[in-house]
C-alpha cells in the first residue's frame, strides 16, 4: 500500500513569524501614530483634482472587500516558497515602518462628506467612516498593501498573467475606492503605491529578506542544540 502525501498546511511554519509581525507593524503603524498625533496639526493634501471626484458610496464594497483580497493574496503567494514569502512580509513591514514615520511627520485629515441617504451603501459607509477616523492619510496603507497584492503576483510562476490581470483589477478598483468614498486623497493613492514599490526594490536589491533565513536557521541550530545536551 502506498502512503498518500500528506496535504501542505494552509500557512506554512515559515511564515507565522513574519506574518505575525506584519499584523502587529500594521495595527501599530495606524493607532499607535494616531494616539500620539490626536492634539497635533493635521494637514490637507488635497489637490485640484480631488474636488472633481465624486462621491460614490457603491464603492464602499471594493474599500471593504480589499481586506480579503490582502489575507487571500498574502497568504496564497507565502505558500509558494519561503524566498516568496520573505520578500513580500519583509517588504510589508519596511513599507508600514515608513508609513510611521509619515503619519507621525505629516499627520494628515480630510473632510467627509454628509450621508444624507438612507440606503444600504451609505449605511455601510456611515460604519466605516464611525469606526475608522479620518487621519493617516499620507501614504494610503489600502493601496500600499493592494499594491503588494499585485506586485507579488509578478513573481510567482502560475498562474501567471491571468491571475496578475486579476489582481491589478481588484488593486485598481481598492485605488478607485478610497478616493470615491473619501477616504483618501489623490496623493495618498500616489504615495501608496510608491512606498510599496520603493520598499519592494529596496529588500529585493539588498535581500533584506535574508532576514528570516538567519533567524529561522538560528532557531534549528539552537534545537539541534538543545536535542543533543
Amino acid at each position: 500500500m502506498t502512503n498518500k502525501l500528506s496535504k501542505p498546511p494552509l500557512i506554512p511554519k515559515y511564515m507565522y513569524l513574519p506574518f505575525f509581525l506584519v499584523v502587529v507593524f500594521h495595527f501599530s503603524s495606524y493607532w499607535f501614530t494616531k494616539a500620539i498625533t490626536e492634539n497635533s496639526i493635521h494637514y490637507d493634501f488635497s489637490i485640484s483634482i480631488d474636488s472633481q471626484i465624486p462621491f460614490v458610496p457603491f464603492f464602499i464594497t471594493f474599500y471593504i472587500l480589499a481586506y480579503f483580497q490582502w489575507l487571500f493574496s498574502y497568504v496564497y503567494h507565502c505558500r509558494q516558497s519561503k524566498e516568496c514569502c520573505y520578500q513580500l512580509l519583509t517588504s510589508d513591514l519596511l513599507a508600514k515602518l515608513v508609513c510611521t514615520f509619515c503619519f507621525l511627520l505629516f499627520p494628515t485629515t480630510i473632510v467627509r462628506p454628509t450621508l444624507d441617504g438612507s440606503g444600504i451603501f451609505e449605511n455601510i459607509t456611515g460604519i466605516i467612516f464611525f469606526l475608522d477616523t479620518p487621519v493617516n492619510l499620507f501614504p494610503s496603507m489600502h493601496c500600499l498593501m493592494s499594491w503588494f497584492c499585485f506586485r507579488s503576483s509578478l513573481t510567482i510562476n502560475k498562474p501567471s498573467f491571468i491571475y496578475s490581470a486579476v489582481q491589478l483589477f481588484l488593486s485598481l478598483l481598492v485605488f478607485a475606492s478610497t478616493v470615491l468614498v473619501k477616504q483618501h486623497f489623490f496623493i495618498d493613492i500616489i504615495s501608496g503605491i510608491m512606498v510599496a514599490e520603493i520598499c519592494w526594490l529596496i529588500t529585493k536589491r539588498f535581500s533584506l529578506w535574508h532576514i528570516f533565513l538567519k533567524i529561522k536557521t538560528s532557531d534549528n541550530q539552537i534545537k539541534a542544540d538543545e536535542k543533543y545536551k
